[in-house]
């Protein structure tokens, strides 16, 4: 199963030194919070010259994040197979699920309306403890509760419009909630000029879930991150990887509205 959380970071200090904030790595691991805590994916995104490589070692998954080309490249690089999603077919795919889910709600045919009706419209209250950093955003349905530090603006910048594409994405790849709450986070994360150090969600859509996202930030590519991006970057090049269509690569399953959370 692939696990893609850009959430939250642990870090000792309260405030981040960026220093170069176009080429930094954040690390990532995502733990189930019930029945007790357990580690259940780690991850790992390298922001370089304009692209983030985000690498899922649990399953050998590279997905490659480029703005400039408005497009995610993404490689199972176990199986040499890959495929593109343009950030066009990413919104196209979004505004239909979304207009089909605004005509049960509207028409009120189907159950967990209200679930749906949030998903398209999340009113969460928000609240920000400036002294803590301390961010929640609170519903009957979903909540987050985040640590945040200071960052700098390009910092925030960079890492808020990736984050946001990758909600985006996550629900391309694992359709079971609409990305607006998420984005409505990271909202709040930019509004604040703060970046997350460690998330909780506590979700009752669905059969619920409850996680937290723990990541680090590093603000120097060392040796050996350096020496990752060269491999990377030879297997996106490598003659013997397949292009494939993405319905070949990952079939979504289309038309879903459904209320349980993957993040």
């Amino acid at each position: 199963m692939r696990l893609r959380i850009s959430l939250a970071c642990l870090l000792l200090a309260t405030t981040i030194n960026t220093g170069a904030a176009q080429e930094f790595m954040v690390t990532t691991k995502l733990y189930q919070q019930q029945p007790t805590e357990t580690l259940v994916a780690r991850s790992m995104s390298v922001f370089h010259a304009g692209r983030v490589y985000d690498y899922v070692d649990t399953v050998g998954e590279l997905t490659v994040f480029e703005p400039a080309q408005k497009r995610f490249l993404i490689v199972n690089t176990g199986g040499m197979v890959a495929t593109v999603l343009s950030f066009a077919d990413i919104e196209t795919y979004i505004y239909q699920t979304e207009a089909r889910a605004k005509q049960i709600v509207a028409q009120k045919d189907g159950a967990n309306l209200a679930a749906i009706a949030f998903q398209l419209k999340p009113d969460f209250e928000t609240s920000y403890d400036k002294a803590r950093k301390q961010l929640q955003l609170n519903h009957s349905l979903l909540s987050y509760n985040v640590e945040c530090a200071e960052g700098s603006e390009e910092a925030l910048a960079t890492y808020c419009n990736y984050i946001n594409w990758t909600a985006k994405l996550n629900y391309i790849l694992h359709p079971q909630v609409l990305p607006n709450p998420r984005l409505a986070l990271n909202a709040a994360l930019e509004s604040h000029r703060v970046l997350p150090l460690e998330l909780k969600l506590d979700s009752n859509l669905g059969s619920g879930l409850h996680l937290k996202a723990v990541h680090k930030y590093y603000w120097r590519l060392d040796d050996g991150t350096r020496r990752q991006i060269v491999h990377w970057n030879s297997v996106l090049k490598d003659p013997n990887l397949k292009q494939v269509k993405f319905k070949e690569f990952q079939l979504p399953k289309r038309g879903t509205v459904e209320v349980s959370v993957s993040r």
